[in-house]
């Protein structure tokens, strides 16, 4: 029987059940067996008997198979009746407590004195509960010491055996806490009357976990007491305990228990007045409580409620409760003297009535005070429907100020389109704020029917703000609806004067051809204010159609103002983001490069080179190391342009390398000079260029971790930044994109002094077939950072394959890095000087922005005026005073040089920077 009862598995419930089946068949000689396998803890194994005899217990104890249970309820009692462990006769208990009946009662009374079993007795007797049962509860509790009476009592209170009510309370006094607290309750959950007395006085207790006991014992009484008929005894002792200091709250609740809506006037009651946790005890209770009637009482007692705190949580109550009948009182409640009870009766009637609530919230909106503005645009934000653009239009005309403000943005956020017509009507308004939101409204409302009106604003206005402001919502208009720009270009040809000037200013931020055409004319104008406008609208264009007409105005004109600003334009124009190569763009900064003459002008194109990651960009950043005014500039573009950023490697080309080379041997920044260290660490070899750097990649296994296959070819020679695959023989193949000739491929693995790769190098045209140009598959020698570098004849190939064979170490790859190199660029080692110690700091790195623009009355600020913040070169021996740049000490080569003081803006009549003394 114990090797039957060892195969039970319960995580297969079909087999376990076929085993009980088994053992309920063989009869009672067979689990007399089973009960005779039980054993000691310690003394042998028989977990699988306990198993199968719980299982027993619990497949026949439900009722269903009586003459199963009984049999396993006579051989369990004879197991109780033989001489055995309290351990081992307490499990045999457990098992009764299941399938027992009367016929256990007298077995397991007689052990209810028993120290060891006593417990699990009174357990399975509770569990068995049947008159007999409890007259054996009652009979041993009356005879019982106090240290044996506690469980006792909580059985029979828990059976609410109201025989054992006069034993039960004659330990109400006992000296043993734990004894006179099980007491308490036991004699309340059986409905003592008599224990009333002693209950409260536990409820009125100083100790407070008397006292929380006391109270809860109170409540259950009351409760007996009712369900038994006795309504008078439960109302007063409900009575009693809200007149205890902590009894108040479990008494309000008490009494709805009892009488139910009976209970309304006290709720009301107890809603009134400052107290906030009756307050909102009340009001939980009174939303519980159905019927139109209950709803109308809350309601009437609204108006009179104080403080208003207490009206503002009833108007809460009454929108949870979510009753049409409430919303007369509601809306009243809209124009209460309080802004709480303002803004809880707006949220109450969205909860309770979200349509009905969107024209008085709306009107709250328009004439209210800003509080109630705050809240009701808030509430309509999320609630309000199909219905709110029209009701917030409509409400437009007579709204305050700050009301039309809220409605506006109400109709931007709903994207009312429709509701644009009604919008534009108030761009006359007097109030320059609603004109100004007006505006920033029609931003993402306006369409081509609103351009007119809105562009004869923007030439009629003399407030700066609003011109700024009708712009952008022109802008934004001609951006959704390119067509709308029409009547702008029209307006720009016949335009003269401040007029033509501000419309150039806004073709600036429409663009086009046709405006563009009329701008670019207008650098030609013989007026001096319209050709400044058309050459700063150049540079601000939204594209690069601007930079050819800006780097024919550099070269071209005399003026120094046009010089300047044409540049700074052409500059931005050829950064803007495009899908041109990075080499044109290079190309046309160099042109920029070519044009510049003063060290200003030179940090101004490094700037922009300093974003375009090429070796063409390079090539003219390296003219600026030569230059000792521009030098640590133009060391911090060869860093921007070559060093990592985020998962970008980097560059890592031959030109890459000479320009961080002469970086780290030439910058006085040492933030510099460590960046061009860092970098140059990650170059193993010098000259070639690798046409695998971030091509394409796929394996023929699966990755470990996160290291992926694209790590093999990101330019990074560290053990992290490697492909795991896991397994061999496994391949990466990498795809070159084009047809290249090749004659060369430098395999790195990872390296840690013990392992060796065994490979072979493919190539291939289509992908297809493949042909071996390395054969590395006999290979011993230790993997080291340096990888292996395989030269051959120069191949045509698309694809590249690394056919990995074997590990010496485990069965998985590693490969750090994989590299290709096109014929004629195959590498050679790099011999790295000893690094040398880097020079004395002269100045910290600028990385200078593109230059303001020029204010209305032509000034471009250099600095704030009272630090250095925003000036463009060295800080050193400079300082501000009354607003200008003073040089305080003379740098040694300034024998030679005179001392300026710069104003903190300079005239663009004159340049740049405008000498104000010198010394």
């Amino acid at each position: 029987m114990a090797a039957l009862a060892s195969e039970l598995v319960w995580a297969k419930p079909a087999d376990g059940g076929r085993i009980l089946e088994v053992l309920l068949a063989r009869g009672a000689p067979a689990l007399r067996e089973l009960v005779s396998g039980l054993r000691v803890p310690g003394q042998g194994e028989d977990a699988g008997v306990r198993s199968a005899l719980h299982g027993l217990a619990l497949r026949v104890g439900d009722g269903a198979h009586e003459d199963q249970r009984a049999m396993l309820a006579g051989v369990l009692l004879e197991a109780l009746a033989s001489p055995a462990d309290a351990e081992l006769l307490s499990f045999v208990i457990a098992q009764l407590q299941l399938v027992g009946r009367d016929e256990a009662v007298p077995a397991l009374a007689a052990r209810l004195s028993d120290a060891r079993l006593g417990d699990p007795a009174v357990r399975a007797l509770c569990q068995i509960g049947t008159p007999a049962a409890r007259a054996a509860l009652r009979q041993a509790l009356a005879g019982a010491p106090p240290e044996g009476a506690l469980p006792l009592v909580h059985a029979l209170g828990s059976l609410r055996d109201v025989e054992a009510i006069p034993a039960i309370v004659a330990h109400l006094g006992a000296a043993d806490r734990s004894l006179r607290q099980a007491a308490l309750l036991a004699s309340a959950d059986c409905g003592a009357a008599a224990a009333s007395e002693a209950i409260l006085a536990a409820a009125s207790s100083a100790d407070p976990t008397e006292r929380r006991l006391g109270i809860r014992a109170a409540v259950l009484l009351a409760q007996r007491l009712h369900a038994a008929g006795r309504p008078a005894e439960a109302l007063a002792l409900q009575k009693a305990l809200a007149g205890l200091p902590e009894g108040a709250l479990p008494a309000l609740a008490l009494r709805v228990d009892l009488v139910g809506v009976g209970a309304l006037d006290d709720l009301i009651a107890a809603a009134s007045g400052a107290d906030v946790p009756r307050r909102e005890m009340a009001l939980r209770l009174g939303q519980a409580l159905p019927g139109l009637a209950v709803t109308a009482a809350w309601c009437a007692a609204l108006p009179r409620m104080e403080p208003p705190a207490a009206r503002a949580a009833l108007v809460a109550m009454l929108g949870r409760r979510q009753d049409r009948a409430a919303l007369p009182v509601l809306r009243q409640m809209l124009a209460d003297a309080d802004a709480g009870v303002r803004a809880a009766a707006m949220e109450a009637l969205v909860h309770a009535a979200p349509e009905a609530s969107l024209r008085p919230l709306v009107a709250l909106v328009a004439t209210g005070p800003a509080e109630d503005i705050a809240a009701g645009s808030a509430l309509l934000t999320w609630a309000g429907g199909a219905e709110l653009a029209p009701a917030a239009a409509a409400a437009l005309g007579k709204a305050t100020p700050a009301g039309k403000a809220a409605l506006l943005d109400l109709l931007a956020s709903r994207q009312a389109v429709a509701q644009a017509p009604a919008v534009l009507a108030l761009l006359g308004d007097g109030e320059a704020p609603v004109r100004l939101a007006v505006l920033k409204t029609l931003e993402t409302l306006g369409g081509a029917t609103e351009v007119p009106a809105v562009l004869e604003f923007t030439l009629a206005t003399s407030a700066a703000a609003e011109r700024r402001a009708a712009q952008r919502a022109l802008t934004a208009i001609c951006r959704r609806q390119p067509a709308a720009a029409a009547p702008v270009v029209a307006a720009l040809k016949a335009a003269s004067g401040e007029a033509r000037a501000a419309l150039l200013g806004l073709a600036a931020t429409l663009g086009g051809a046709e405006a563009l055409a009329v701008v670019v004319a207008d650098t030609a104008s013989p007026d001096d204010a319209t050709r400044l406008a058309a050459v700063k609208a150049l540079g601000e264009w939204p594209d690069a159609a601007a930079a050819e007409p800006l780097i024919g105005l550099a070269r071209g004109t005399a003026d120094p103002r046009i010089r300047v600003l044409a540049l700074r334009g052409y500059v931005r124009a050829v950064t803007l983001p495009t899908r041109r190569p990075a080499a044109e763009t290079a190309a046309g900064l160099d042109q920029a490069w070519a044009l510049a003459a003063t060290a200003d002008e030179r940090r101004l194109v490094l700037s922009g080179l300093g974003t375009v990651r090429d070796d063409a960009a390079l090539a003219s950043i390296v003219k600026g190391l030569d230059l000792e005014d521009v030098r640590e500039e133009a060391a911090a573009a060869v860093v921007a342009v070559c060093c990592p950023r985020e998962k970008d490697p980097g560059l890592l080309t031959p030109a890459a390398y000479a320009a961080l080379v002469r970086v780290r041997d030439t910058a006085q920044t040492p933030a510099l000079v460590e960046r061009a260290r860092a970098h140059l660490e990650a170059f193993s070899f010098g000259g070639g260029v690798n046409i695998a750097l971030g091509k394409p990649v796929k394996t023929s296994c699966r990755q470990q971790g996160d290291k992926a296959p694209w790590r093999a070819v990101d330019g990074k020679i560290t053990r992290q930044d490697a492909w795991f695959g896991a397994e061999w023989p496994s391949h990466l193949e990498v795809d070159l994109t084009q047809e290249v000739s090749i004659e060369a491929v430098r395999a790195v693995f990872y390296w840690d002094g013990r392992r060796s790769y065994q490979y072979n190098v493919e190539t291939s045209l289509d992908g297809q077939t493949w042909a071996v140009v390395a054969d590395h598959s006999a290979n011993t020698r230790v993997a080291t950072e340096q990888g292996v570098l395989h030269r051959f004849k120069a191949v045509r190939a698309r694809h590249v394959r690394l056919a990995i064979l074997k590990n010496s170490v485990n069965e998985a790859v590693h490969l750090v890095e994989l590299e290709v190199y096109a014929e004629g660029q195959a590498p050679a080692v790099v011999v790295r000087p000893a690094p040398a110690v880097p020079p004395v700091v002269k100045a910290p790195p600028i990385q200078a922005p593109p230059l303001p623009a020029p204010d209305a009355e032509g000034f471009i600020s250099l600095f704030n005026g009272k630090d250095l913040t925003g000036w463009m070169g060295s800080t050193q021996g400079y300082g501000v005073e009354d607003g200008l740049l003073v040089c305080k000490s003379a740098p040694r080569r300034a024998a030679t040089r005179p001392m300026w003081v710069w104003s903190c803006r300079s005239s663009t009549t004159r340049g740049i920077r405008r000498p104000m003394a010198t010394s």
